[in-house]
């Protein structure tokens, strides 16, 4: 799966289409551990989510949550990285964030 789209709508509805594919692979009677063992269904996802928020994404996916807080993060995590991969390219100088999120999750 190749994200060149940046649509929040596009994304929510990607990862809603990726769940409802877990459920059914799950409910058939394979095990987690197996699954995990044997997919490689979150390999394009794995490259395009921050390695801070893919575990929340995987939990969520193979739990098959949808609590809108979640999903946000997600989907900023997802967004903000684009942004922040296509503002490196440009000359705009580094903007340091001098507030601390230490110790937040999404869950809370």
């Amino acid at each position: 799966m190749k994200m060149k789209s940046t649509d929040k709508k596009y994304l929510q509805a990607k990862i809603f289409s990726l769940m409802d594919e877990v459920e059914r692979i799950l409910e058939s009677g394979t095990s987690v551990d197996d699954f995990i063992d044997e997919t490689n269904i979150f390999d394009d996802w794995e490259h395009m989510i921050p390695e801070r928020e893919y575990p929340i994404f995987v939990m969520a996916v193979l739990n098959n949550i949808r609590k809108e807080s979640i999903i946000e993060t997600i989907l900023f995590s997802i967004l903000n990285d684009t942004n922040k991969k296509n503002m490196q390219k440009t000359s705009y100088p580094k903007k340091s964030n001098l507030i601390s999120h230490f110790g937040e999750l999404p869950f809370n």
